[in-house]
């Protein structure tokens, strides 16, 4: 069987030959080259910013090389994902999907100056030792910090109270007394002091200007609303706002269009902060998909 050769010519083959046999063809396709237009890349910096939880040394290209004599600081390719938003932390006992971590120096924070992540684990009471490996800027070697508090947030007469099944944690580490003046800019859940980790979450700490802070801010569950409420929304955020609300933090699990606009235009006046979110682990991350898994989970946590 023989083909025309010519259309080649607009990929750059130099194909003198306009008809021969098949067994050519193949032989000129490996001399293509592809015209990539590289002005359409996003920056490094762009991609690791809409991920919300990882740190910005990873928005970097080339990161200064510090040396550490326990644990390694996790590479981008070291750390395990799961829906776009968790990291995860597999355990001896358990596994761990990592969704954010804060400073926290409140006065009556006890023992002392900690940071606290956000995440959910398959277990009810979870009995491992844990330990924060707490990256600091211009240190190789992490200051490690046991974990002292499983948090559980959840209301056992919600339903869903057993292994195997996703639970909301809140993890605490205090900060060592050489440390407790300094915010870490990372900190990696791991088993042992120096095991070598697959997650690494920025830190948090938005200390109000000169001091002073705000009123009040309101944070909404996770919004799952396929049906256009976007008038209701309008009404109920300027309610919040004449009762001396500052900000409303809202969680996007797949929203209405309409919707997205008034968020975008709140957010435009900084009065909104709205952060993309997903379901971790096995659960469905499809639009549409959500929102009636969650109401069937919903409808099973009652019948039990």
């Amino acid at each position: 069987m023989y083909y025309r050769a010519a259309p080649l010519a607009r990929f750059g083959v130099d194909f003198r030959t306009s008809v021969g046999p098949s067994r050519v063809i193949p032989r000129a396709l490996f001399h293509l080259r592809a015209n990539v237009d590289n002005s359409t890349w996003e920056k490094l910096g762009d991609v690791v910013g809409r991920v919300y939880n990882l740190p910005p040394l990873y928005g970097i290209e080339k990161r200064p090389h510090l040396v550490s004599k326990c644990g390694k600081y996790p590479a981008l390719v070291d750390l395990s994902f799961s829906n776009v938003y968790w990291q995860v932390f597999h355990s001896s006992d358990g596994t761990f999907y990592l969704y954010s971590a804060f400073f926290d120096n409140r006065t009556l924070t006890r023992p002392g100056p900690s940071v606290r992540i956000l995440g959910m684990a398959d277990r009810i009471k979870p009995a491992v030792r844990t330990h924060c490996q707490l990256w600091y800027e211009g240190q190789g070697t992490p200051v490690v910090a046991k974990v002292v508090e499983y948090r559980y947030l959840w209301i056992r007469a919600w339903g869903n109270y057993r292994n195997g099944t996703l639970q909301p944690y809140l993890l605490q580490c205090v900060i060592p007394e050489s440390h407790r003046q300094r915010v870490p800019q990372s900190v990696s859940l791991v088993e042992g002091r120096c095991d070598r980790s697959t997650n690494n979450l920025r830190v948090v700490h938005n200390p109000p200007p000169e001091g002073q802070k705000s009123n009040f801010a309101v944070c909404v569950k996770g919004m799952d609303v396929d049906e256009d409420i976007s008038l209701r929304m309008v009404e109920w955020f300027e309610l919040l706002f004449l009762l001396g609300a500052d900000k409303v933090f809202v969680y996007d699990l797949g929203i209405h269009p309409n919707i997205s606009k008034i968020l975008k235009h709140y957010e435009s006046k900084g009065k909104v902060d709205v952060r993309s979110l997903t379901l971790p682990g096995e659960q469905p991350t499809a639009r549409g998909l959500v929102r009636r898994y969650l109401k069937a989970r919903d409808c099973s946590q009652a019948a039990e």
